[in-house]
């Protein structure tokens, strides 16, 4: 039996490997298995001193296929074609294009609480987007930029030909930031989503009160804290003063080119998510693929939750899985117990894997009360900076 080595046994533990197992046996031809690890497993192993091919599309299997050029024939046959005949089988471990971690090559900057983590879900269901699921801070941090690029790319997702974006909001608010962006990939895309300044500022304050609230301190007031005594915007106030988008993408304007950042309403985005993506999907020049039906609208919370594709594909891999779970169940247990530590994506066998993907509770919880009267006077004071950003990016908003 050809071993496979440590390298890819190490992929493997990170289930993100792509692995080909080239199956070459003497009376059923050349069959070729693609098989991204933790989805589609396929192992060769000596069982009591035999050889045998256990075909495992279990645990986390969401995509399977079979190599263009090679004989057309089903997955399942070819893992009891395999285990029929073992006596005249020969296994070759065949590395082809295992995927790597890259630089994005797009960055969500902000705005935050402008919907970032509801557009970051919504641009991963594209199949050409690999998404990094969480706020990486690499830009922004002096701790984590002292890392050094090689540190950064260890937090992207593992990819082939997919576009890698990674989303910080307070990417934008740092002036520190453009410069970073552009000495690594002085071609990066911006993407900005934004809302109406007064609303993002109340949902940005109603963050932090119930972060204090939960941490048994101090609750704020918002009219003490968003204003100074002569009634003007307190601008060391972060709440009031991340809506201030002009102040902001000014910076960013220094470095990059406008048609290099793309702008997205996230007041539109939260009711019609479809139009803003498709404007998404062409600034990274993508084909339209995300799709009506997986954005499911949340009624109980006011916005979308998302929905990974449910093509033919996806169904019938899944339905492979469900029948090798019956035909070597005992095997199947040994392989979850080995890499269920491991592995951090879910079951496709379970109904946990199919639920439609919503964000979490924080997420759309109603806003702290604020005034009429401090509300309107936060909209006056916000209006000239309004103004500013319009021109900046030649586009005008209803606020």
């Amino acid at each position: 039996m050809t071993n496979v080595s440590s390298e890819h046994i190490a992929c493997c533990h990170r289930c993100s490997a792509t692995v080909i197992c080239r199956i070459d046996t003497v009376s059923n031809g050349e069959y070729s298995m693609m098989a991204r690890c933790g989805r589609v497993a396929v192992i060769a192993s000596g069982l009591l001193g035999s050889l045998a091919l256990i075909a495992l599309i279990e645990i986390f299997s969401f995509e399977l296929s079979t190599e263009s050029g090679i004989t057309s024939t089903q997955p399942l046959t070819m893992a009891r074609r395999a285990m029929s005949s073992l006596s005249d089988a020969k296994i070759t471990y065949t590395q082809f294009s295992l995927p790597s971690r890259h630089f994005p090559s797009a960055l969500l900057i902000g705005v935050r609480k402008g919907g970032t983590r509801a557009l970051l879900d919504a641009l991963a269901l594209h199949p050409q987007i690999k998404a990094a699921r969480r706020e990486v801070h690499y830009f922004d941090d002096e701790m984590n930029y002292g890392k050094g690029e090689e540190w950064y790319l260890q937090q992207m997702p593992f990819s082939r030909n997919e576009i890698t974006i990674e989303k910080t909001p307070a990417y934008f608010t740092n002036p520190l930031v453009p410069e970073r962006v552009y000495r690594m990939n002085p071609a990066m895309k911006i993407i900005l989503i934004i809302r109406e300044p007064v609303t993002r500022a109340i949902s940005d304050f109603t963050q932090v009160y119930y972060n204090r609230l939960e941490l048994n301190k101090s609750l704020p007031v918002f009219s003490e804290l968003a204003f100074t005594r002569e009634g003007q915007i307190e601008m060391s106030y972060k709440p009031v003063r991340n809506s201030l988008y002009a102040l902001h993408l000014k910076q960013w304007l220094k470095i990059f080119p406008l048609n290099q950042i793309l702008v997205l309403d996230g007041d539109i985005f939260a009711k019609d998510p479809l139009s803003q993506l498709r404007l998404a999907e062409d600034f990274l020049g993508l084909p339209h693929a995300i799709r009506d039906s997986q954005l499911i609208f949340n009624p109980s919370k006011g916005f979308h939750c998302f929905r990974k594709t449910s093509s033919s594909k996806v169904h019938w891999s899944m339905q492979i899985g469900k029948l090798l779970l019956k035909f070597d169940y005992i095997v199947i247990s040994i392989f979850k117990r080995m890499y269920q530590n491991k592995c951090s994506q879910l079951d496709p066998l379970s109904d946990a894997s199919i639920k439609v993907k919503c964000l979490g509770r924080s997420k759309g919880r109603p806003h702290r009360e604020i005034d009429d009267k401090t509300q309107q006077h936060l909209a006056r004071l916000l209006r000239p900076h309004n103004r500013v950003f319009f021109q900046m990016i030649n586009r005008v908003f209803p606020w």
